[in-house]
């Protein structure tokens, strides 16, 4: 709780799921800085609290977003998002995420999808 993860430059295969308040923050360029999954989401969280920074997530195929949010407050920044299928964020459950300055493209079926009665979000440039 409470760590920051650095991720140097490289690609790198998930899927990961952060269940613990830590803060996943790429070293040098987002798009230097690359985690990919297949057939699942590239990150799916499910904590009270987070913060991931200067990834970029592939989704390379299958029913899964590339980020999974299904509770707490994600805060989200300078990342890249693709998903081959589906949206590349799925905000729902009780999740309130803060998404800013993050470039969702490539997309399935749309950049983000929040569902629920009590999921919300906040998007930011």
């Amino acid at each position: 709780e409470g760590d920051e993860i650095r991720v140097r430059p490289g690609t790198y295969a998930g899927p990961l799921t952060l269940d613990k308040a830590v803060s996943v923050v790429g070293e040098g360029q987002t798009e230097e800085v690359v985690i990919e999954a297949r057939d699942a989401p590239v990150i799916t969280f499910r904590a009270a609290r987070g913060r991931i920074a200067g990834l970029t997530l592939r989704q390379l195929g299958g029913r899964a977003y590339a980020l999974d949010i299904d509770q707490g407050r994600l805060h989200v920044e300078r990342c890249d998002i693709e998903a081959a299928e589906l949206a590349g964020v799925g905000i729902y459950g009780d999740a309130d995420p803060i998404i800013e300055r993050t470039r969702i493209h490539h997309t399935g079926e749309g950049g983000v999808f929040i569902y629920g009665s009590e999921a919300r979000g906040t998007l930011l440039d």
